[in-house]
């Protein structure tokens, strides 16, 4: 499976998939799917330019609208991670993950999906202290704080990805210590800058340095998350520019790739692509068991209208139990009517469901794991 990566879209659909059309000519290469690190800014109308925490000289409607009204349509499976210039109108609905438009997926507050057996997981957003420990109380009307505390990430997400168990199957490199192929987040893990050419980062990047010395620089925990579930490729976004980085792991002679993306310039392409070995030829978004399974077990710890912890220590999520497991998978039999144990996300469209209904899509999900 071929798969494009962008940092950050910024609402130019239109050019990412003019460049992978480009892209596919110049090298006689199909691509299966698209990957984009945040930022996606899933504008339809004023209100949503409104609500989208933006400078003004930047806020602009970009190309959503004509794939989210059906005049266009997105001619490869695109799925991504929220970033910080997002539509809170759109993504705080989908916080389970969903269609915002036909063929253009959302993986939510956090989530875990298969594509082609290549596990994909990720978490939304950036990191900011004060709101790390905070609960979940973001709603229309939309404040100035509201608009933006909404994509920091809370513990919770972390937390929740770090209950994932299961081995991946043998589909890269016949690794058996893996537990996902890929990872998505717009933010960087913190002290990642270790692990590349830090020098160029500085020098790339000055603000970086300051940062990085106040420890303050990108997301703790998701260094953890990437020691516990030792993704092949961990993407990321957020500061406009290329980063490589390897993390070798103790006991093992496998690694962890980081690669951070850029987003489109004056000049070059930000689109970067890497061949993932898979097991299937039909490119679909196919149901985590195990994932569904953990929110389930952790649903009753959902952060609203209460702090996660006193800040000082982390909160401790109950893990799934075999009933659960059993639950998600009678559920999603009797939901989807499947037999094979190939459960198929749904893909919202004028013919399959309302994929505008964002509430729908939310209950559709609640429905299975509740």
């Amino acid at each position: 499976m071929r798969i494009a990566v962008i940092g950050c879209c910024h609402g130019e659909l239109n050019k990412l998939y003019d460049e992978i059309s480009r892209n596919e000519v110049e090298c006689g290469k199909k691509t299966d799917l698209v990957i984009c690190c945040g930022d996606m800014q899933t504008v339809r109308n004023d209100e949503d330019l409104k609500n989208m925490a933006i400078k003004p000289h930047r806020s602009k409607y970009g190309d959503f609208l004509d794939y989210y009204e059906g005049k266009k349509l997105a001619p490869k499976l695109t799925i991504f991670v929220g970033g910080n210039h997002e539509v809170p109108n759109v993504l705080i609905p989908l916080y389970f993950g969903g269609w915002v438009a036909p063929n253009i997926y959302y993986l939510g507050g956090s989530g875990v999906i298969k594509i082609c057996g290549v596990r994909i997981a990720g978490i939304s957003g950036i990191y900011k202290s004060y709101d790390h420990h905070r609960e979940y109380y973001e709603a229309e009307p939309y404040t100035e704080e509201s608009k933006r505390s909404w994509y920091h990430i809370r513990q919770y997400e972390i937390q929740k990805i770090l209950l994932l168990k299961e081995n991946i199957l043998n589909l890269i490199n016949s690794d058996t210590d893996r537990k996902v192929n890929i990872f998505i987040s717009h933010d960087w893990p913190r002290g990642i800058e270790k692990y590349g050419n830090v020098k160029y980062l500085f020098k790339r990047k000055p603000y970086i340095k300051k940062d990085v010395q106040s420890n303050n620089f990108g997301t703790p925990g998701f260094l953890e998350i990437i020691n516990n579930l030792r993704p092949n490729y961990w993407f990321s976004g957020h500061h406009h520019c290329f980063f490589d980085a390897s993390i070798p792991f103790e006991s093992s002679n496998i690694t962890s790739e980081f690669r951070a993306m850029d987003k489109f310039k004056k000049f070059g392409s930000p689109v970067r692509y890497f061949d993932i070995p898979s097991n299937d030829d039909k490119v679909f978004i196919q149901f985590d068991i195990e994932w569904l399974s953990i929110l389930r077990s952790t649903l009753i710890d959902y952060p609203k209208d209460k702090t996660l912890t006193d800040g000082k220590s982390e909160i401790k999520l109950k893990e799934p139990e075999i009933s659960d497991y059993e639950y998600i998978k009678e559920k999603l039999t009797k939901t989807l009517n499947c037999n094979d144990n190939i459960f198929e996300w749904p893909h919202w469209d004028h013919e399959g469901g309302d994929y505008k209904n964002y509430i729908n899509q939310q209950d559709f999900i609640l429905n299975i794991i509740k």
